[in-house]
């Protein structure tokens, strides 16, 4: 009997399924009606699943990520928690690399660090008995990296720290040890959360100092990358220091008066002294390479790029060479001499003791515009391309748009001379005659806060994501590390 009856339903079942969705409609209906409240509720979540439909699921990984990298990262912590497919997709790598890239730029010195902490990876993993490498939990992951951090510090890790690994050769030579880092699913989160905890530690004034000692007179000038310190002195010598160590590795003498600026790139350092001259060195072998002698007086500012050298002097002049051959090429006339100049694209910028900022075309000599804003004369000056900031005797910093030469805003918090700025489009800091350092919100125009530790004048400074290192007339380099309790992989 139930069999015939089943039968019957098989063949009316397979006459329905043949109807349009509306006549389906009406025949679910009368069904419907019939039934009880208590089965009417079995039924709506029997049918409950038929109304989720996981758009993600359906699409390519590649396409998935995609969407997801337009939400943020509260948005992928909620996502985390619907299914065990949009988990996994929340942890992914190249999801968490594009979010570290908006939010702060290139990837490139991380990878590079990732590269060099290789071989200690899987060292790690196996002291932590992280059995699956392709399935590790966030805070595995965390452990992991605090492990090789603590390991660094008490110098038992086994990759080479100062040795110049370019991201070129890491994806040409080396791809294969970078991607086996890279299957480590999370690791990439893990990174992102590392640099948040950084930018806390800014927040927060959370840092350690480390003194640099060896120059025997007041250092006017600093300028640091990777690997490096290069630092020039009124005892007239320049010294390379190890960034990790704080160790002087060398000395260079070459100036027979104050080393006032300098600066470098991959292929050259150049410097100016209070000799009236100029010397071009071989950043890889730290020999002097040409000496120019043209300057009537001190050379008070230098700045370089592939193809130029612009040098700025007491004696009025802003004079640009060819690097290569150290050839003049021409002269821009100053009224009262240029303290500081900066070089970005076919723009320089100078900074005068007539209170005025000039912008000139670098390949014309022609002078563009001048800015006037400074009640005196101005010591130092910043230029990303779009913004000017100035740093002026008068205790202010100047905030200036280029373009439509207009002044932005002024900053007022030093005390004495502001001798020296670093911009990077979200912070401003600031050194000064009064012996601090001020880091200021570039979008508020807030002073954040202040670093006291410097004895007397602040002549220069530079910073990264994760340290500023100045210079002082009190004979020391200052290292202030705002890392020292997260691995190394940032600048």
């Amino acid at each position: 009997m139930n069999n015939k009856i089943d039968n019957i339903i098989k063949s009316n079942l397979n006459k329905i399924l043949t109807q349009s969705d509306n006549k389906k409609i009406e025949i679910i209906y009368e069904i419907a009606s019939s039934l009880s409240k208590y089965s009417l509720q079995k039924l709506s979540k029997k049918l409950e699943p038929l109304f989720h439909f996981d758009i993600l699921y359906k699409l390519p990984n590649e396409i998935a990520i995609k969407i997801l990298s337009y939400t943020n990262c509260n948005c992928i912590s909620s996502i985390s928690r619907v299914s065990k497919y949009w988990y996994q997709l929340s942890n992914d790598n190249s999801l968490w690399k594009q979010f570290y890239s908006y939010r702060w730029g290139s990837l490139d010195f991380v990878e590079r660090r990732l590269y060099q902490y290789y071989s200690y990876f899987h060292e790690a993993i196996i002291e932590l008995e992280l059995e699956n490498r392709n399935n590790l939990q966030f805070n595995e992951i965390l452990c992991l990296l605090e492990n090789i951090r603590i390991k660094e510090y008490t110098g038992k890790t086994k990759y080479n720290y100062n040795k110049n690994i370019k991201l070129k050769s890491i994806q040409k030579k080396k791809c294969k040890n970078y991607k086996d880092i890279e299957t480590i699913v999370g690791i990439w989160k893990a990174i992102y959360y590392l640099h948040v905890k950084l930018d806390s530690n800014w927040n927060n004034k959370n840092y350690c100092i480390c003194s640099m000692l060896g120059h025997t007179d007041s250092i006017y000038c600093l300028q640091y990358d990777n690997n490096k310190i290069i630092s020039g002195s009124r005892d007239k010598t320049i010294k390379i220091w190890d960034l990790k160590t704080n160790e002087c590795i060398k000395t260079l003498e070459g100036h027979n008066g104050s080393v006032l600026t300098l600066q470098f790139n991959e292929k050259y350092l150049v410097s100016g002294s209070s000799d009236n001259t100029i010397i071009l060195w071989d950043i890889k072998t730290y020999k002097i390479i040409k000496r120019i002698t043209d300057h009537e007086d001190s050379v008070l500012n230098v700045k370089l790029n592939e193809n130029y050298i612009v040098s700025s002097s007491k004696d009025h002049s802003i004079r640009i060479w060819d690097i290569h051959t150290g050839n003049f090429i021409r002269k821009l006339e100053e009224n009262n001499g240029a303290n500081a100049i900066q070089l970005k694209d076919n723009i320089i910028v100078s900074a005068s003791n007539d209170h005025a900022i000039r912008i000139w075309s670098l390949s014309t000599g022609k002078l563009l515009k001048t800015l006037i804003g400074h009640k005196h004369a101005i010591s130092c000056i910043f230029f990303d391309g779009n913004i000017i900031i100035s740093g002026s005797s008068d205790c202010t910093l100047k905030i200036w748009n280029l373009h439509t030469s207009e002044l932005l805003y002024t900053l007022y918090g030093h005390t004495e001379l502001v001798r020296t700025i670093q911009f990077n489009s979200k912070k401003i800091i600031s050194g000064s005659y009064d012996r601090t350092i001020k880091i200021w919100d570039f979008n508020t125009r807030q002073l954040l806060f202040s670093l006291d530790g410097h004895l007397s004048k602040v002549f220069c400074l530079q910073f990264s994501d994760s340290k500023i290192i100045s210079c002082s007339s009190d004979n020391r380099i200052i290292k202030w590390d705002f890392s020292r309790d997260i691995l190394n992989l940032f600048p």
